[in-house]
């Protein structure tokens, strides 16, 4: 039916627009077209708002969502609307691939070398120990992702990558698969 017909196409257009917007975020990033205005921040607060943003995706799927106490506030200089990106991506990312009842908890802490490290953990899906190294790149999904929610291309992570890496901070990752997976940006002295 022309019906049916209009609907599938709307729903084709929107999935090109988010990917468009993915494609021409990350290529604003990269190329400095986007002009950033550090601030100096806190670094709970910013991760909080993230968290508060994220809370009424995660009751939808029965996922208890908690930021963990950290024992002193840090502050850091960066771009605000950018860094919340990068929460919004993470915690996205931890509650899509977390089942129903599961859990998501973020932690602020300092590592041995004393640099900022927030942490964002699943008992989710996990990603296979090859597939790791290469979940940051451009366009790809790791087959657990694309065997578990039928969207996304691939672009958030990589995305998110460069956020961080134009904070002075790294992001990684490490999983079990088939239990979880920890994310990690740790913002560089």
């Amino acid at each position: 039916s022309h019906r049916k017909a209009l609907v599938l196409i709307c729903a084709e257009a929107e999935k090109n627009t988010h990917l468009l917007y993915g494609m021409l975020m990350l290529a604003r990033v990269e190329s400095g077209a986007q002009l950033l205005h550090f601030v100096r921040l806190s670094l709970a607060k910013s991760v909080s708002q993230g968290v508060e943003a994220c809370r009424q995706l995660a009751e939808a799927k029965k996922i208890d969502l908690s930021c963990q106490e950290y024992q002193s506030d840090i502050d850091l200089w960066a771009d605000a609307g950018h860094l919340n990106r990068l929460w919004l991506i993470l915690l996205d990312n931890a509650i899509k691939y977390t089942p129903v009842g599961g859990r998501v908890v973020v932690r602020i802490l300092l590592n041995a070398e004393n640099e900022a490290v927030s942490e964002i953990s699943d008992n989710g899906i996990g990603i296979e120990p090859d597939e790791l190294p290469k979940i940051f790149d451009r366009f790809y999904r790791a087959e657990n992702a694309r065997l578990t929610v039928n969207t996304g291309y691939g672009l958030g992570l990589a995305i998110a990558r460069k956020i961080a890496e134009v904070h002075h901070a790294t992001i990684s990752v490490g999983s079990v698969d088939g239990a979880g997976s920890i994310f990690r940006v740790t913002y560089l002295r």
